[in-house]
């Protein structure tokens, strides 16, 4: 092999690497961050739901010191299951490419006749009624600000949404052009670089998960709430133990490929 095309194999090999690296971690991405059932599946595992309503319910309790009024407002508004209900219908709308209106019409009108039954038990009549529509409305975006993730990710939804629906087209175009690459080294330039491209591949996906993870503290990581913070930790976790499972994966093959390389240059040498 003379020495142009030794240099363009590993130049080829080393891009063929690269372009290995960055599938492999479109491939976990799809995997966990764009896969909207594994992102319920995390939820479920963290107790979100659960803890959401619970973090709901407390904030509409402290909204009662300025109110006047007693908890017995707040009996019945909405449940565990409501919310579950409608996290899950604005997580699938966000994966869908819509954005989702949580509807709250059915707690402001038990809201109001639970206002309505507490001011006739006490024999009270409103004398301001903007301050109460205004303790309404406070009630209602607790709620919808609760399963909305408090407005956090508005500013990024709409990329997320393009990522989601282009991610499969990004790895299927990623995989003909390795797959293409792969032919060539394989078929017009030598085997060798094959196990170079993997191996490459593997300690590139190993370095990278090394650098971020041990970067930032995201055992300790915290966005919006507890409870937010424990699934994006589950979430991370994952991400982290799938891209050192295909980087280990992707050293095997390398050993294999020159394993046989090496068998299959023996029997020649036999022959």
């Amino acid at each position: 092999m003379n020495r142009f095309k030794m240099i363009f194999g590993y130049v080829l090999g080393f891009i063929c690497s690269c372009l290995l690296t960055l599938l492999a971690i479109l491939v976990v991405f799809k995997i966990n961050v764009f896969n909207q059932d594994y992102i319920l599946s995390a939820l479920d595992k963290n107790n979100y739901y659960k803890d959401v309503y619970d973090e709901s319910l407390k904030d509409a309790k402290n909204s009662l010191l300025s109110s006047g009024l007693d908890e017995s407002v707040l009996e019945g508004l909405y449940s565990s299951a409501d919310v579950e209900r409608d996290i899950k219908n604005y997580i699938a709308s966000i994966y869908s490419g819509s954005k989702a209106k949580i509807e709250t019409d059915t707690i402001k009108n038990r809201l109001n006749n639970n206002i309505d039954k507490y001011l006739k038990d006490k024999n009270l009549e409103v004398t301001d009624g903007k301050s109460l529509d205004a303790y309404i409305d406070g009630i209602l975006k607790i709620y919808d600000d609760s399963i909305d993730f408090y407005g956090y990710f508005d500013d990024y939804i709409i990329s997320f949404v393009g990522l989601c629906k282009y991610i499969d087209l990004f790895i299927g175009i990623l995989a003909i052009v390795v797959s293409c690459l792969y032919v060539v080294l394989r078929y017009y330039l030598h085997k060798k670089y094959l196990g170079v491209m993997f191996l490459s591949a593997g300690f590139m996906l190993l370095y990278l998960r090394y650098f971020i993870y041990s970067g930032i503290d995201f055992k300790n990581i915290t966005i919006i709430s507890d409870s937010f913070s424990n699934v994006i930790r589950d979430v991370l976790a994952d991400v982290g133990s799938n891209i050192t499972i295909i980087a280990i994966l992707f050293i095997i093959i390398s050993v294999l490929l020159n394993i046989m390389s090496s068998m299959m240059k023996v029997k020649r040498i036999k022959r």
